[in-house]
């Protein structure tokens, strides 16, 4: 089968999507705006990997974030005392390990499920506008879209605060 050309793409396809990208960042800023007196993204970012890898040692959260590791070795701390990660266990001499995981704590755990449940709740209603037909078209549509973009790399997705 003889790989085509992609077609050109008309500026209305492009601001309709634009759009739609608008209107979900917009989604996923005002889900954070309720924590922003407690966490900045970068903290949010730490737990959601936390979330979705169960725990993470600092290195792989600097790694996979992109920061430098005494900035995830601070935002770490500075969880660990918000009480929303849990810091690694010390070992018999009473050390804390350089390489220990840290792990959300049930406040983190919640913080996170808030935050992702309220993106959920802010595009539900405006799903539920559109007929059935457009909803599943649109499904098509972003599956599709997806699938041409590429689909991101879990630190990727962590990186930019989503869970999935």
């Amino acid at each position: 089968m003889a790989h085509s050309e992609p077609e050109p793409v008309g500026d209305d396809e492009l601001e309709a999507l634009l759009a739609a990208c608008q209107v979900l960042v917009a989604v996923s800023a005002r889900s954070l705006a309720a924590t922003e007196s407690v966490l900045d993204i970068a903290a949010f970012r730490v737990l959601v990997m936390a979330a979705g890898e169960g725990c993470v040692a600092v290195g792989q959260l600097a790694d996979q974030l992109r920061l430098h590791p005494a900035t995830a070795e601070r935002l770490c701390a500075r969880l660990v005392l918000m009480n929303l990660l849990r810091p690694p266990r010390r070992d018999s001499a009473g050390q804390q390990p350089s390489t220990g995981r840290f792990s959300l704590t049930p406040q983190g755990q919640g913080l996170v499920h808030m935050v992702m449940s309220r993106r959920r709740a802010a595009v539900e209603p405006a799903l539920a506008r559109l007929p059935a037909a457009d909803r599943a078209a649109l499904v098509t549509a972003l599956h599709a879209f997806a699938a041409a973009a590429g689909e991101p790399e879990r630190h990727e997705l962590w990186a930019m605060g989503w869970t999935h």
